[in-house]
């Protein structure tokens, strides 16, 4: 396990629609991590047997715009 994941901080991240009325993102679990030094890592797995499209809202706020 790389040092980051065992010693940072772990949020799950709640995938969100790619447009109006499309449901792929139900088929995502996507997790941040932020470890020492503020290395920052995202894992976000298709876990479906098909094509899928989602947003993820990142919870580092200086990536703004």
């Amino acid at each position: 396990m790389h040092p980051d994941t065992r010693e940072g901080g772990w949020q799950l991240l709640d995938p969100r629609p790619a447009w109006d009325g499309t449901w792929t993102h139900d088929c995502y679990v996507a997790f941040s991590w932020t470890g020492p030094g503020e290395r920052r890592r995202v894992v976000a797995v298709n876990y479906s047997g098909h094509q899928s499209q989602s947003h993820l809202a990142l919870p580092w706020s200086d990536l703004a715009g």
